[in-house]
């Protein structure tokens, strides 16, 4: 488990190393990754379930406004989270029925890896959580969950990857074979249909959600990924924060 985690954690700080250059690139793969969700895990049976693996259950949604089913998911998991990227030990919890959801995701941030958009207390993170980008308190995007795994939380809706993705469309597996392998799997894939314009609009350089990087949030994008800071320092987080 601790190779195969590794390995993932190499191949995503990898995936931006190229890009973290050119800021104009940086933006239109950040844009583009907003259209999709991808994810999956493995996990195995250990001493809470016995020889059935924690993998369970199905839950799809149709925006933020229709939900249906149930699932847990406890284990290794990598994903794509729109522009985040996260891999490492997961344990999530979602049930749902219309606009009622009930939420928990524990991203284990100290023992896995995540890209710059997944981190708390970054420039890019304080500017869509200001007060400026938040809708009915709601901050425009969110992909770093630490909130959500404090306990069960419940909502109508719910958006706790942000306003912004509220037209997400997903579908989330849960699988266990408890029989032979003893071993869970768990598959999410979504589209978000309203991220297309965005990231069509990017290439003339019209930023529609107010979302790309600015010259300052690039710079903490590059020292984040291992690339030194050029001479002169950048404003602050107060700063970058204005509309």
């Amino acid at each position: 488990m601790k190779r195969t985690l590794g390995w993932i954690r190499a191949a995503v700080g990898l995936a931006a190393l190229p890009l973290a250059g050119c800021h104009y690139a940086v933006n239109r793969v950040a844009d583009f990754g907003d259209i999709f969700q991808i994810g999956g895990g493995v996990t195995a049976e250990n001493p809470v379930t016995g020889m059935v693996p924690p993998s369970l259950g199905v839950y799809a949604q149709v925006t933020e406004f229709i939900n249906l089913g149930a699932m847990h998911f406890s284990g290794l998991s990598a994903e794509w989270d729109g522009r985040g990227k996260f891999a490492g030990p997961e344990s999530r919890t979602r049930l749902g029925f219309l606009l009622y959801q009930q939420l928990r995701i524990d991203q284990d941030y100290a023992n896995g890896v995540e890209n710059y958009f997944k981190k708390s207390d970054t420039l890019w993170n304080d500017r869509m959580n200001s007060t400026a980008m938040r809708w009915r308190n709601r901050p425009a995007k969110e992909l770093e969950y630490e909130f959500w795994s404090l306990a069960n939380r419940e909502g109508y809706p719910i958006m706790h990857r942000g306003w912004q993705y509220w037209e997400n469309i997903n579908l989330e597996v849960a699988v266990s074979e408890p029989f032979l392998t003893h071993l869970g799997f768990n598959l999410r894939l979504g589209l978000d249909p309203s991220e297309i314009l965005d990231f069509a609009l990017g290439f003339f350089c019209l930023d529609l959600k107010r979302d790309d990087l600015t010259a300052e949030e690039f710079q903490e994008f590059r020292e984040v990924h291992g690339f030194p800071r050029p001479s002169g320092d950048f404003k602050p987080a107060s700063d970058s924060a204005q509309p």
